[in-house]
């Protein structure tokens, strides 16, 4: 039975200890002769991630260089997610959110911002939590972090337009799935990083960089 990709399940095998998770905006600035520094945007933000598992048995490990093999190195994909904040900060562990099936609501004209249905009734995002979702024909996973300080769902379990960064791709459309537990994007490992190491001689630890593909 041949792998799928993107392969789902690399941060869980990793058993993440220590991870960097944000994204890079790709920009540039230079400097004018009047002193003023000028910021310009190069590409699309593209979330980017260092994850470090540690105290991973030998057996374990070689799970992790098999996987990474499979997806030979940095050609195939991965579904990342951020260990450090993987469901919303007023709903520990998911428990209220359950198995609620949320969507889209509504794509604010700005391209920045959004509104939410199905959830439970009173349902609080706050300013930090990350969700996702699937956009276009690839489909393409994008990866927003709510920047609002809150927003609340109605007894309709619809929110209101609430403000994420980065900003809303084209092709994000009304009833798309989201994810609100363990949210993030596709990822691909940045070559040269993926760095195996034997600790002692029962554990092993593993790290690596990965950047977003669009």
């Amino acid at each position: 039975m041949s792998l799928a990709f993107p392969i789902a399940d690399l941060i869980d095998r990793l058993r993440v200890t220590s991870v960097t998770f944000r994204p890079d905006w790709g920009q540039e600035q230079s400097g004018l002769g009047s002193g003023a520094v000028l910021t310009k945007d190069l590409r699309p933000p593209l979330w980017w991630g260092s994850f470090e598992g540690r105290q991973l048995t030998h057996a374990q490990a070689a799970e992790v260089d098999a996987l990474v093999e499979a997806m030979e190195g940095s050609i195939e994909t991965f579904f990342a997610w951020n260990p450090a904040r993987w469901h919303p900060i007023a709903d520990y562990h998911g428990a209220t959110l359950g198995a609620a099936t949320v969507r889209i609501h509504t794509v604010g004209g700005d391209n920045r911002s959004l509104r939410l249905k199905g959830l439970p009734a009173g349902y609080v995002l706050t300013r930090g939590d990350l969700l996702s979702f699937d956009y276009g024909a690839g489909p393409s996973r994008a990866c927003h972090r709510v920047v609002e300080a809150s927003a609340i769902a109605d007894g309709a379990g619809v929110t209101p337009l609430f403000e994420v960064r980065p900003h809303i791709c084209v092709g994000a459309e009304s009833d798309a799935i989201v994810a609100l537990i363990r949210p993030g994007p596709e990822m691909r490992i940045v070559p040269g990083t993926y760095e195996p190491a034997f600790v002692d001689r029962r554990f092993a630890s593993i790290r690596f960089e990965a950047i977003q593909v669009l």
